[in-house]
Order: C-alpha cells, then sequence, then structure tokens
C-alpha cells in the first residue's frame, strides 16, 4: 500500500531537530497514519509501529539533514510504501 504523506508548515514549525518520533516528517507520517502505534524517522529507515519497517526515500533523507543542520527547508510530499 503507498501512502502520500504531505509535510506542512505546521509540522516543519513544530518539529524538534534529531528527534526521530518528533520531526516534522514522523509528525506527517503520524497524522497519515494514526493506525500506527509509534513512528520513527532516520535516515535509512521509517518505522510505523514494532512490525513495519520502509525504506527512508531519499527526498526525506535530504529534508532531514537540511533541518537537522538548522537549514532552511519548505514544505514537500512523498510517496511512502506501506
Amino acid at each position: 500500500m503507498i501512502r502520500r504523506i504531505v509535510v506542512t508548515q505546521r509540522h516543519i514549525a513544530g518539529g524538534f531537530k534529531g528527534a526521530c518520533g518528533q520531526c516534522p516528517v514522523a509528525l506527517a507520517v503520524k497524522e497519515a497514519c494514526p493506525q500506527s502505534l509509534f513512528v520513527s524517522v532516520t535516515l535509512f529507515a521509517i518505522r510505523l509501529g514494532p512490525a513495519v519497517k520502509c525504506a527512508t526515500p531519499e527526498i526525506v533523507a535530504a529534508f532531514i539533514t537540511k533541518y537537522d543542520a538548522g537549514e532552511p527547508v519548505a514544505p514537500f510530499t512523498f510517496d511512502l510504501e506501506v
């Protein structure tokens, strides 16, 4: 199943740098997949609960790198294969 994930300015403003479960991408994934027990986002994997692990798309890894470095970032959309 493919989920469309929309990272908004609200997610960016409400996220925390270096926090796998509270970064803007994690907040957007939680919103799109409310049934997930927990969400964790790293440069390599996005986890939705203990049993679901997805590869992190390149666009997401690039966003995380910039966001955590304090560089300007903009809202974006990506597809997550769950």
